[in-house]
């Protein structure tokens, strides 16, 4: 039977108790890539299911789909039905679990798809078809399997189908890294198993004595061995031609109640796997609707018939969304983390979390405004990240430190017009204000005099790939002038002209030597050693910086230069190269972030975003666009590689890369804040004027300024 047939087959077998697993798979991907067909169609927003990846060969994809439910996420693996990396903190689940075996081998699975809500799975072995979801239960510690297996031969088939149990999960309570907390090989023995016995064929349950948690399977259809031994269920099927048969089980992990809770999920299975689905839509519908009860602002609504842009916007959305945790302290309810499903579960950084600055202010400005006291609270010259399970910081001290949470509350303040929080006390006396102006100066204590230029230390904490970004680093001597020049506006609104004119001073008198660091000629930069030589650096992050922070210093043919770099040597077509091939690094610095493989998923955003501030609006257009195939393979990540052929761009995994991260948000926070002109600034009044950008048809809708939607 072809796979197309084979799909049809699956569909004209019925609904689904789950839902109809089959629905899923035919998704309208045609109207991706040319105009609107019509008004509706541009001014509404997509579903979850047009959000949705495409279908992916298991031979190409690398970084596998994974799921998240607002409290964790899991990541599926290489076969058919397995899950790894389940974390719903304090919860963390360490091997694999639900690998499945048929007629006693493990199946592969040969093609991937993700949805925001759930990952589809297929295979075709052994003369049957075999296609398998994952989905979470909303805001639970859970898991929801299913299965359909279709005889895809010319008479009668007797299939074994058996699913590994071994279910280890801890609790962990100390502090969260970035490498999360997981039971390891050697605490197998921590673990025992039993099933619990009943006419519907019992539960299976996995105890870990280390940490007194439970995790228990319950079936819906009785499994014909159910082995405490094995760690393992069984099912005999006899399946007529084309007859399509179908498992599903759930999985419950907790300290208390367990077993009532996998018994609830089983006998209302259909409900649980049906509200997995809507409660994450509707969670995606609030984040754009006003007085929604979820967030403490909403996101504009983008009309566009440029389906490109579109996608871009609501996808970057979408993936910001999967970082969303509700349960991870009751002081904070809600906490965009940085990563998941493997590492930084449970950690903000504060440099990824400006890659979404206006975005968070727009969303839900309560919250936004209690985690930035919370940074300015932290030794942030000591960390990178707090541990929003412990409220411990996490290091080391990355270099951007300064630089991300001064955007990060001059966004805030800007957006919401929220002035008093400046006079915000903090725990050690200071205001907002005098913590701000404290960070603008920090640089002055990372300087050797008599050299100007503040050294950032080394590799570790700046582009960590990349072993010569280091000490006198351009970018984040350039966020100093922009930082004492910001610092300098505060200063004047509040009447401090002199302090002001003084900041001004030193910040011009820097930006020269930033300007020394510039390779005349070439459009890129260097960093100045101790002994005052330079070394030549082709990254991306001085391109984005300097022109965000200096670009009124640069001068027109230094701008011309660098757009000229990124064109010949960065920009791939669909993608960015982090650090140019023609770097010296480039064929050891591979880490698809920031290195020559490919690009941190920011850095894409925000070069389109200097292509635009440097008068490139129409090749900044086309660069957005480029990007759409990036979608293809799911959710917006950590980083992409630079790839060919059906995918022109490949979620990366090696040397650290997660499937979810919060610099996903960069590419919305860019369309609102540049494409569509969405930027206010501190001073003085601010009228909404969108740009006008020839070639590109739109605009926001419902934007919150101020409290107000215009």
């Amino acid at each position: 039977m072809k796979r197309r047939e084979f799909l049809r087959s699956v569909v004209a077998a019925g609904s689904v108790a789950a839902g109809n697993l089959s629905k899923a798979v035919s998704l309208p991907s045609a109207r991706l890539g040319g105009p609107a067909t019509d008004a509706a169609t541009a001014s509404a927003i997509p579903s979850l299911d047009e959000l949705a990846g495409s279908w992916t060969s298991g031979a190409l994809i690398e970084n596998r789909p994974s799921i998240s439910n607002f409290h964790g996420s899991l990541l599926s693996t290489g076969n058919i039905l397995a899950i790894e990396c389940l974390t719903v903190p304090p919860l963390a689940q360490g091997s694999e679990l639900g690998a499945l075996s048929l007629d006693g081998e493990k199946l592969a699975a040969q093609e991937f798809r993700w949805y925001p809500y759930q990952v589809l799975r297929r295979a075709r072995a052994k003369g049957v078809e075999v296609l398998t979801s994952v989905r979470m239960p909303f805001e639970a510690a859970g898991v929801l399997f299913s299965v359909e297996i279709t005889n895809a031969g010319e008479g009668p088939r007797t299939v074994e189908v058996k699913v590994g149990l071994d279910a280890v999960v801890r609790q962990y309570v100390q502090k969260w890294e970035w490498d999360t907390p997981r039971p390891v090989p050697r605490d197998q023995t921590d673990f025992s198993s039993r099933v619990v016995a009943g006419p519907d064929g019992g539960v299976f349950l996995v105890h870990d004595h280390k940490s007194d948690i439970d995790v228990a399977f319950a079936f819906r259809r009785r499994p014909d061995d159910l082995s405490a031994d094995a760690r393992s269920a069984t099912w005999t099927l006899h399946l007529e031609n084309h007859a399509t048969a179908r498992l599903e089980f759930v999985l419950a992990a907790g300290k208390d109640a367990v077993l009532k809770q996998v018994l609830g999920w089983r006998e209302a299975f259909a409900e649980t796997w049906a509200a997995a689905k809507e409660q994450w839509g509707r969670r995606f519908e609030a984040a754009f609707t006003p007085d929604n009860g979820q967030f403490s602002g909403h996101l504009p609504t983008l009309v566009t018939d440029d389906l490109k842009v579109r996608k871009m916007f609501y996808a970057s959305i979408v993936s910001l969304l999967c970082l969303e945790r509700t349960n991870l302290s009751p002081q904070y309810p809600r906490v965009f983390v940085t990563a998941s499903p493997r590492w930084a579960t449970s950690l903000v950084y504060f440099w990824d979390a400006m890659m979404f600055a206006t975005v968070w202010a727009l969303l839900d400005p309560v919250e936004m405004r209690k985690q930035l006291i919370l940074f300015l609270e932290s030794d942030i010259h000591s960390c990178y990240a707090i541990d929003f399970c412990s409220m411990h910081s996490v290091g080391p001290w990355y270099s951007a430190n300064d630089y991300a949470i001064f955007r990060l509350v001059r966004t805030y303040v800007s957006v919401n017009r929220d002035w008093a929080f400046l006079n915000q006390a903090l725990r050690n006396g200071q205001t907002v204000f005098d913590a701000l102006d404290g960070i603008a100066l920090h640089w002055r204590t990372l300087t050797k005099p008599p050299n100007l230029l503040a050294d950032y230390g080394g590799p570790e904490d700046n582009l960590e790939t990349v072993p010569t970004y280091k000490g006198r680093t351009p970018a984040w001597n350039a966020a100093n002038v922009w930082m004492m020049r910001s610092m300098a506006e505060l200063k004047r609104k509040r009447g401090d002209g002199d302090q002001a004119a003084q900041l001004v001073a030193q910040a011009n008198e820097l930006a020269k030597a930033v300007l020394s660091l510039y390779v005349e000629g070439k459009g890129f930069w260097a960093c100045q050693k101790d002994d005052g030589s330079k070394v030549e650096v082709r990254a991306c992050i001085d391109f984005i910086t300097t022109i965000d922070t200096m670009r009124s210093d640069l001068g027109q043919r230094r701008i011309d230069e660098m757009v000229a770099f990124v064109n010949n040597e960065l920009w791939t077509g669909n993608w960015l190269r982090a650090l140019s091939l023609s770097d010296q690094e480039a064929p050891t610095a591979t880490r698809a972030d920031h290195g020559s493989t490919g690009s941190y998923d920011a850095w894409p955003a925000l070069t389109i975003e200097a292509f635009f501030r440097a008068g490139r609006e129409s090749e900044a257009l086309a660069r957005l666009r480029s990007l759409e195939p990036a979608t293809r393979e799911g959710a917006f990540g950590q980083a992409h590689y630079v790839a060919a052929g059906q995918f022109p761009t490949r979620k990366a995994v090696s040397f650290g890369q997660d499937y979810f991260e919060s610099c996903s948000g960069a590419f919305a926070e860019v369309i609102v804040r540049t494409i569509f002109g969405f930027a206010p600034e501190p001073d003085g009044d601010w009228r909404w004027s969108p740009p006008h950008l020839p070639g590109l048809s739109g605009q926001l809708k419902n934007v919150r300024f101020a409290s107000k939607n215009t």
